[in-house]
């Protein structure tokens, strides 16, 4: 078992299933002047969601303190073997809460390819 496989092993029996869901805009038809059906695809990822309590626990992290956190702001762990988060997809939780990606890190692990992202979300 490679350590990715290891870590998403741990996260989908101790962490909590999370739908992620990414919408991608219709095509803009300059005729009709009016943008095609989005496309929606969802995953199902597992991880576990903390909080951010201060800017030094944030650098420790590894996240860029030089960016605007705010309160109420998340930190979520999400196993990398389902698919990479981008900035504007939606991650509902398992009390359905959604919350929108605003940047994400990859944790590289042994085999030189991301093993869980740490995914930085606001409500």
């Amino acid at each position: 078992m490679t350590e990715a496989q290891s870590i998403a092993a741990d996260l989908k029996a101790d962490g909590q299933p999370m739908t992620l869901t990414r919408t991608t805009p219709g095509v803009f038809d300059p005729i009709t002047g009016s943008a095609g059906t989005p496309t929606v695809q969802t995953w199902t990822v597992y991880g576990r969601r903390g909080n951010f309590n201060s800017l030094q626990r944030l650098a420790a992290a590894g996240v860029n303190t030089g960016t605007l956190v705010q309160s109420g702001d998340r930190l979520f762990l999400i196993s990398a073997d389902q698919t990479t988060p981008v900035p504007s997809d939606v991650i509902t939780d398992k009390d359905g809460v959604d919350w929108v990606v605003l940047a994400f890190d990859p944790v590289d692990g042994e085999d030189n390819g991301p093993v869980l992202f740490k995914v930085h979300v606001r409500k």
